[in-house]
């Protein structure tokens, strides 16, 4: 079951986001999370960890022509353990060790409904892998009328070893429908102590842009997006958190 949120109203600076190592040309508005829900065991009905979700949510304007621009920062941090487990059946019991293997996240900016919500830049892009995962966002359009806004982002697997885990992504968003989607996979090399994954919070940290084209239909205020958030863990057990924001220049609401 998800828990209740938390939302913070009118702070101008960064607030909880330890993925974020830099960022200019945006006003910090709010936030949502964390919101949690757990993940159950499909045989003894255990509770095998949980997956937690928060958004951050910034706010950039720009002037072109006369006509004022809105352009929106959504930061996620998609987060997620596991729990070592015992299961019993009538003859013996086994040791089960829990971690997540695949994280989906997707921001919906809405663009098939309101053509004037335009997904303007995302990130992770392509597909790769790595251990840690760096990146910059920025908005084009506000470019435009001065310097871009713009902000760096970095995470890890929060294992480092030789014989090391990585992350693979790969990027499943569909811009021209405003859809921003990554995929990230915790890749474990064979022979790997599994054990050691145990109740070790695992986060991945999409970022994506998107604005208000006042020259087409739905691109004045409120922006309206939804978010939909997936995690299974390497048992197969599975858990999804999704909510819709309404986002004005100084607040946002869940929906």
């Amino acid at each position: 079951m998800e828990s209740s949120y938390v939302k913070e109203r009118g702070l101008n600076a960064i607030f909880g986001s330890t993925t974020i190592t830099g960022i200019q040309g945006f006003n910090f508005i709010g936030y949502i999370g964390w919101i949690t829900t757990n993940f159950t065991g499909a045989v003894c009905g255990e509770t095998t960890g949980y997956m937690a979700v928060k958004v951050d949510y910034f706010y950039a304007n720009a002037t072109l022509n006369g006509k004022v621009y809105h352009g929106f920062l959504v930061h996620i941090e998609h987060s997620a353990k596991g729990y070592q487990t015992t299961c019993c059946s009538l003859t013996s019991c086994s040791t089960i060790n829990h971690y997540p293997k695949t994280f989906i996240s997707k921001t919906d900016w809405k663009t098939t409904m309101w053509p004037g919500q335009v997904l303007d830049d995302w990130q992770p892009k392509n597909a790769s892998s790595a251990s840690n995962i760096t990146y910059q966002i920025a908005w084009g359009t506000g470019a435009q009328s001065g310097s871009a806004p713009i902000v760096s982002v970095s995470y890890s697997t929060p294992i480092t070893e030789s014989n090391h885990i990585y992350y693979e992504w790969y990027d499943t968003s569909d811009p021209p429908y405003g859809v921003a989607a990554a995929k990230h996979i915790l890749n474990v090399p064979s022979g790997y102590d599994e054990s050691k994954l145990n109740n070790v919070l695992f986060t991945v940290a999409p970022s994506s842009i998107g604005f208000l084209d006042p020259d087409k239909p739905g691109g004045s205020l409120p922006m309206i997006i939804s978010h939909t958030f997936e995690t299974e863990l390497n048992t197969g057990d599975k858990a999804s958190i999704s909510f819709s924001v309404k986002l004005f220049p100084i607040d946002v609401y869940k929906l």
